[in-house]
């Protein structure tokens, strides 16, 4: 059966890769994938540490994908190993373009995963591709930075960076926001410590991001950036409130002052013109209950 072509997804093996390899499976790509930990009977998932170059250059060439979809990184450090996090996310990055050009691979595109906490702190409430950067953490700083890089190979690959804002789903670790609170619903735990409710934030669908990512292979558009959002807010208060709705429960709220930030911006989202103008509109979006719902039910 003929396929719309090899694509490579780096870090397939995590939260945004396992839903995407999924996803461009069904939508008649051939998938492979690079794992730190591999996957045992599964041929077309290769073990690779792409801080090893000789390891990323063995498999490029096994594979010589049509796209490569570079998700990658290092985004929590909790030993505190910040230099790890360069190696890995500016370094990794850096072994995988030069690669692609010295094995003369040549992609019809390739796609790197940055994040949109490149913004930093700024003055206004809709972040666009226009703002200057103001990183204000090392996970930040290093998204930039793997940014400024591989500008360096605009001419030589064909390359589209994307800035994704929050998003969320099924099998997202419970250290972050939302599966903690789904958590605390579905195990009908009494209450639950948390910090500002009253802020508006993007809480998007990784369905709708695995959507993006087929538009930005499929996309003449590169040697850019652009925002992966949709500029929907939603209030934590207004997630609460879902979230008893459809599970019939209701958890105390309790407020920690220490998890409140002095200047934090009341609303503040992703500005859509030019992802709209460029890859155009996923043909479904979803609704944040939707989101959560199959998130309680997974």
């Amino acid at each position: 059966m003929a396929t719309k072509g090899r694509v490579l997804i780096t870090g397939i093996e995590g939260f945004t890769g396992s839903h995407l390899a999924k996803h461009m499976t069904n939508q008649g790509y051939m998938v492979f994938g690079m794992s730190l930990y591999g996957a045992p009977g599964e041929d077309n998932i290769f073990q690779v540490n792409i801080s090893d170059m000789q390891s990323v250059k063995k498999v490029l060439w096994e594979i010589k994908p049509d796209f490569i979809i570079h998700l990658a990184g290092i985004s929590f450090v909790p030993d505190l190993n910040v230099s790890r996090m360069y190696e890995v996310n500016v370094g990794g990055t850096l072994n995988i373009l030069n690669a692609c050009v010295e094995l003369r691979l040549s992609p019809l595109k390739v796609v790197i995963a940055s994040s949109a906490t490149v913004y930093g702190e700024q003055s206004a409430s809709v972040l666009d591709e226009d703002m200057c950067p103001a990183p204000n953490s090392n996970y930040a700083c290093s998204k930039l930075s793997m940014e400024m890089m591989a500008r360096n190979y605009f001419s030589e690959l064909e390359i589209l960076i994307v800035r994704p804002f929050n998003y969320t789903g099924p099998g997202q670790a419970s250290h972050f926001l939302i599966p903690k609170l789904v958590e605390h619903y579905v195990q009908k735990k009494s209450e639950i410590k948390l910090g500002n409710i009253d802020v508006f934030r993007e809480f998007n669908d990784v369905r709708y991001i695995c959507q993006l990512y087929q538009l930005a292979l499929q996309s003449e558009f590169k040697s850019t950036h652009v925002n992966f959002c949709t500029g929907y807010v939603y209030s934590i208060n207004e997630i609460i409130e879902i979230l008893s709705k459809v599970t019939n429960f209701k958890v105390t709220v309790k407020i920690n002052r220490d998890l409140i930030r002095a200047h934090d911006i009341k609303s503040l989202s992703g500005s859509t013109r030019k992802l709209n103008r460029t890859l155009g509109k996923p043909a479904i979006d979803y609704s944040i209950e939707s989101t959560l719902v199959s998130m309680i039910e997974d």
